[in-house]
């Protein structure tokens, strides 16, 4: 059995913040998608208080895309490819303690 002292989890950024800059990881995922951006990463955030609530980080993202998509007036047929690519270049380990 391992010897931990504790196991943290962090949400919404509190204890760690993500490394990696959010617009070139948007845009590797609607290059990996090979479509036109539509979005930023503040349409990302500005998004999340409308979502429905999802149940995996994938249907998570599903929701992201197609919402961001009606926003921008673009079909969102492409949002499961793009959330499939955005959670292939995301990565999750990529973080900072904050000071």
């Amino acid at each position: 059995m391992a010897a931990y002292d504790a196991i943290c989890f962090d949400l919404d950024s509190t204890l760690c913040e993500p490394t990696q800059d959010a617009a070139t990881l948007l845009e590797s995922t609607f290059e990996r998608a090979g479509c036109e951006s539509f979005c930023t990463p503040a349409d990302l955030r500005a998004a999340v208080p409308d979502l429905p609530t999802a149940e995996t980080d994938r249907e998570f993202y599903e929701h992201l895309f197609t919402e961001v998509a009606r926003r921008a007036g673009v079909d969102s047929d492409l949002a499961p490819t793009l959330a499939a690519e955005y959670l292939e270049v995301q990565d999750p380990t990529a973080v900072e303690f904050r000071p």
